[in-house]
């Protein structure tokens, strides 16, 4: 898929209500669904940090993770700010900002889930028998909290040079920032193939971006020691994708351009082949894989590595 939406929003007063609204309904019918909130400069912005900055103060209360969008090739100026002296700049000032949000009150699933019963608030989902099943899935992680503030990470273009993804890297590390992703869409079309479409202005996502995004995944992931938590994206369309992935350095694993194929049920068959994948891999779990196609740390060591990354232990860890 070739995109060129942008940022196109309402402004910050239309998402808060949205997101105030769509709060009471995740409260009462969605309790520990993540939410994150995508952070960018508007197109024809002279002060870009003073745009992410706003956006983190007025909806950060709202969100479960931040995103610092620094990699679409839709706005004017923007992949800029992936260089060191600028993304040093913006990314202290929003983890700064981060900072004083207000702190929030760990989630508890098991009194959100009595709550909505009390409250006798049903759906169709739990009439036809699926809710409990997904609740037995939620409900397995009742020991982990959300953070009292949300994590901050950094997305980032799959067509940086080596320079830049240094630079990147030191930059994370200084400002502690809490993740990256890894990664947005690509402005190659060189990929070996033709089509009418193929020149069309924007950011080119899909099967062609799978190899791209995944070396810059395994970069980033020796880059920094796998110190630092990366979602992996682009080109994801089966669970063996996923797993590519994984292996590189990626802790967790986001779908688009397959999802807006497939549909929601999608994300079931990918999590279905990722799980038989790795048990043919010999894997016990997900944890024990992240960065296994590095050699940097080995035995005991990954294994701790991983669940601490995975669970939330340790400086950086921040999934619940």
């Amino acid at each position: 898929v070739i995109n060129r939406y942008g940022f196109n929003s309402d402004g910050h007063a239309a998402v808060e209500q949205r997101l105030k609204e769509m709060q009471k309904y995740y409260e009462l019918f969605r309790p520990g669904r993540i939410v994150g909130l995508n952070v960018g400069k508007n197109k024809t912005s002279p002060h870009a940090v003073r745009d992410y900055v706003q956006g983190i103060e007025s909806l950060g209360p709202y969100a479960d993770y931040l995103v610092v969008n620094v990699s679409s090739p839709n706005t004017p100026g923007l992949r800029n700010l992936q260089n060191e002296k600028e993304l040093r700049e913006l990314l202290g000032a929003v983890v700064a900002a981060r900072d004083k949000l207000p702190k929030r009150e760990p989630i508890n699933y098991i009194e959100q889930r009595q709550k909505r019963r009390d409250a006798h608030v049903w759906t169709l989902a739990y009439q036809f028998g699926i809710w409990p099943m997904e609740e037995d899935y939620d409900f397995r992680y009742t020991s982990f909290s959300r953070p009292a503030l949300p994590p901050v990470l950094v997305k980032i273009a799959p067509d940086v040079s080596p320079e830049t993804l240094q630079g990147v890297a030191t930059v994370v590390r200084d400002t502690k920032v809490d993740g990256v992703i890894i990664s947005n869409t690509t402005i190659r079309r060189d990929f070996g193939f033709e089509h009418e479409n193929l020149q069309e202005r924007g950011g080119l996502s899909g099967r062609p971006l799978k190899e791209m995004s995944t070396k810059v995944i395994a970069d980033f992931y020796k880059l920094t020691n796998g110190e630092i938590p990366i979602v992996g994206v682009g080109g994801v369309s089966s669970g063996e994708d996923a797993l590519e992935k994984i292996k590189a350095g990626a802790s967790v694993v986001q779908l688009y351009t397959a999802l807006a194929y497939g549909g929601p049920g999608f994300v079931t068959k990918v999590k279905r082949e990722l799980a038989s994948a790795l048990q043919t891999s010999g894997y016990a779990s997900a944890q024990e894989a992240i960065g296994a196609d590095h050699h940097r740390i080995s035995g005991a060591a990954a294994a701790d590595a991983a669940t601490a990354t995975a669970t939330g232990g340790g400086e950086r860890g921040w999934f619940w």
